[in-house]
């Protein structure tokens, strides 16, 4: 699925990230990893092997790393607390309401893609 993230298109996949790793980049055993952002291969994978609201939870803390990507900020692409405070802000937003009411509400639907 393309997913586009600023001025970059991604390729959303549901796959293993640690699959996309070789030997040597790959994490301890004990290392849990259910996303992974590739900025410079326009990649974001998600793992298909956890719960709904990990994939979830995961997805946006991904999107998160790609946006500080795109700004710029590489302190705060690499600052993991940073990015898992916002994605679960991020996440919570969108479980917990229906942005096309909102946008409705605002008067701002047509900004919504369909």
């Amino acid at each position: 699925m393309k997913l586009n993230l600023g001025s970059i298109e991604y390729n959303l996949m549901m796959k293993d990230p640690v699959e996309t790793f070789t030997d040597k980049e790959k994490p301890d055993e004990d290392c849990v990893i259910a996303g992974l952002i590739v900025p410079f291969r326009a990649e974001l994978y998600v793992s298909p092997k956890f719960e709904e609201q990990v994939k979830a939870q995961s997805f946006w803390h991904e999107v998160v790393h790609g946006i500080m990507d795109e700004i710029g900020r590489r302190d705060l692409y690499d600052d993991e607390g940073f990015t898992e405070a916002v994605a679960k802000q991020l996440y919570l937003l969108h479980k917990n309401n229906s942005v096309k009411k909102i946008y409705d509400y605002i008067g701002a639907d047509k900004c919504l893609k369909s």
